[in-house]
């Protein structure tokens, strides 16, 4: 009895293991799971033979082979003396083929199925698109990239996410048509693992777009996700494009006033990129945002100067920015860049940023801090608006402006109010009253409901006047449709003037490359004459710091606004992503003294970056001799700013390149 019991459970061990590694087998990878049933499957067919060969035919090999075949497929055998022993056959036969083989078979699709919905499945891809991460900003970016003329047909989307990809692919199906998602391979990997980076074909990509996740550590994930890729690339003769989110202002600073990018950009063409950012240049560079499909849904925002202000004109532009956020510290940034005009020489006339938040002390504070060498040498002032005694003026010292030998376009306004303040609001009325200023007001609270409360509750002045109001928000809501034609730039609505901006699936855009821009800035920097040759101006961009790139991306960015002072408006149209440009009248009639004014422009552009990059001191604070201009006014040492505005109006194409050319060499020889 007790030798029968041990039996039994050593039978129940042996099952159990048997059970066990045949489950690990069926849970290991395909070509585990492959080579362990092809070797099962010859086991037992070697098995199979050896049985015949021993009981029944021991010297015919081709007849066993016959015999045996057909036993584990027709179930028939002609021997039928052995009877037994053909049954025996056939049960290892059925086991191996209807129980092991047509298992797993079910089992490998199954797994297929499986792995290729939760994006386990990795492909051998050439030529594809790489975007690590998701946010709601993505699909607008798919869009994008298939719409891109660049984009194959047989081209595919690798979209790699850490987080469900089941969910993932739910959340997509609702946003993208079917042609679109069939474009996109799901991959559920770690953005920084470089073997997972590696699994993509990383090193075959054509572009690579690294989004994150919106995760508390992003933009260090990300920037470690870009080393990594930068360390693939080391090995290769090519560079790729690699658009990274960094959202961070201080890290964003970091990057572009270092060169600790250096290293990472030998290998790959690294582009940081801020959503925020992005959206201030709609707002203030394109004056302009798509919905959904670009072809007929678009926001149109009026310029800060509107149709622009001249060396005569009376105005400036006043900025007013509710709720120090991150958006609205951004915005503010990119009107420093933008905002500089011609009167300023002629007139003093300084534009106006205006910051009101409650509680502001401590964001000023912080941005004051962050930005010290731009409140040296800026006017600014503080007001509390419920408490007269809790106020501020600052005034460069006239010792600060001998020893820098410069003078800012610009002043700023600190208001620490609630914005429904009755006192705040008869502020922004007899702002809005003021016929020599532009007025532009942008809520950019973090609460979208509370935007919308502000952007539909001012006096109805500002609605008469025609005063762009921006909201910032996350979803283009139904309430914007109902009170808002968007289409027209100037509309009979009463709430026309109030635009929505900062929607998520509107956040990434690569419609505008001003980065093409800023190679045609560097170059003539660097040179100071024409090239049309794309390789030479390639060329002069890679041997150029990074600084250098960024500083040359910034000016070009501000060219529409020079533009504008001289008649020649430029409207973006986002259907063909390009520039429509408007003017009364043509390169031969602009004189030559208005243009002599963008270089004095220019000069107040400069000044305002080069604080803000926050280098040191005597890096561009240093007079060759006393009384001379320093060289953070650059235009005068370095090039002639009207020859460069002729060449940039003919890249534009606002004449034919030989005429453009030859009104250039008129208007140069005529000095």
């Amino acid at each position: 009895m007790k030798t029968f019991s041990k039996l039994k459970n050593y039978i129940k061990i042996i099952y159990t293991k048997m059970v066990i590694s045949l489950f690990k087998i069926f849970a290991s990878s395909k070509s585990k799971q492959i080579l362990w049933i092809l070797l099962f499957v010859l086991v037992g067919f070697l098995m199979s033979m050896f049985i015949y060969f021993i009981f029944i035919s021991p010297f015919d090999l081709k007849l066993a082979f016959s015999n045996v075949s057909s036993l584990y497929v027709n179930k028939s055998f002609n021997n039928e003396e052995n009877i037994v022993i053909s049954f025996i056959i056939y049960i290892i036969g059925y086991f191996l083929i209807y129980v092991l083989l047509i298992s797993f078979v079910i089992n490998l699709i199954f797994k297929q199925t499986e792995a290729y919905i939760n994006g386990e499945i990795r492909y051998f891809l050439k030529n594809h698109i790489i975007i690590l991460g998701y946010n709601n900003s993505v699909p607008s970016l798919i869009k994008r990239i298939i719409k891109n003329k660049d984009f194959s047909n047989k081209s595919k989307i690798l979209l790699q996410s850490s987080s469900d990809i089941k969910s993932l692919r739910s959340k997509l199906r609702t946003k993208l048509n079917k042609n679109e998602e069939d474009k996109i391979l799901y991959y559920s990997a770690s953005r920084d693992s470089l073997e997972d980076l590696k699994n993509m074909n990383i090193e075959y990509a054509k572009l690579v777009f690294c989004i994150g996740e919106g995760e508390k550590n992003c933009d260090f994930i990300n920037l470690n996700s870009i080393k990594k890729i930068s360390k693939i690339y080391s090995l290769s003769n090519k560079k790729i494009q690699c658009f990274t989110s960094i959202e961070s202002k201080s890290i964003n600073k970091l990057l572009k006033r270092n060169n600790i990018t250096e290293d990472i950009s030998r290998n790959i063409d690294f582009c940081p990129f801020s959503i925020n950012e992005i959206w201030a240049r709609k707002l203030f560079v394109l004056n302009n945002a798509c919905l959904n499909d670009c072809d007929s849904n678009n926001i149109r925002y009026q310029p800060l100067d509107r149709e622009g202000i001249n060396s005569n004109s009376e105005k400036r532009v006043h900025l007013v920015i509710i709720g120090m956020t991150n958006m609205g510290i951004t915005l503010a940034i990119e009107a420093l860049r933008i905002a500089h005009y011609p009167n300023f020489k002629t007139k003093n006339i300084k534009s106006i940023i205006s910051f009101i938040d409650v509680d502001i002390d401590f964001e000023m504070n912080c941005f004051i801090n962050e930005h010290k060498q731009l409140f040296q040498n800026i006017r600014y002032k503080y007001r509390d608006v419920n408490n007269d005694k809790r106020k501020k003026d600052y005034i460069p010292s006239l010792e600060i402006q001998d020893s820098n030998k410069i003078n800012i376009d610009f002043e700023f306004n600190f208001y620490n109010a609630n914005i429904a303040n009755p006192k705040m609001q008869n502020y922004i009325d007899n702002w809005a009253n003021n016929p020599n200023q532009y007025l532009t007001i942008i809520s950019c609270l973090n609460n979208p409901t509370a935007n919308i409360s502000v952007g539909y509750n001012f006096s109805d002045l500002l609605y008469k006047n025609n005063i762009p109001i921006y909201i910032l928000q996350k979803a283009w809501g139904e309430l914007h449709d109902f009170m808002n034609d968007s289409k027209y730039l100037y509309s009979t609505y009463k709430y026309s003037n109030v635009r929505p901006f900062g929607m998520d699936f509107n956040g990434i855009d690569s419609s505008v490359d001003f980065k093409t821009w800023g190679k045609y800035v560097n170059f003539f920097y660097k040179r100071s004459y024409i090239s049309t040759s794309k390789d030479e101006i390639d060329e002069e961009w890679n041997n150029s710091t990074y600084i250098e790139k960024w500083f040359s991306i910034y000016h070009a960015m501000s060219i529409p606004t020079k533009l504008r002072s001289l008649g020649i408006n430029l409207v973006f149209n986002s259907s063909s992503s390009s520039f429509n440009i408007f003017s009364n009248l043509s390169l031969l009639d602009l004189n030559i003294d208005d243009i002599r004014n963008l270089n004095d422009v220019e000069d107040n552009r400069w000044n305002i970056e080069f604080l803000l990059s926050d280098i040191e001191k005597n890096y561009f604070f240093n007079s060759s001799k006393p009384g001379d201009k320093s060289e953070i006014s650059r235009s005068e040492n370095v090039f002639k700013y009207e020859k460069f505005i002729y060449y940039f109006v003919e890249i534009l194409k606002l004449k034919s390149k030989t005429e453009g050319l030859d009104i250039l060499k008129d208007i140069l020889e005529s000095k």
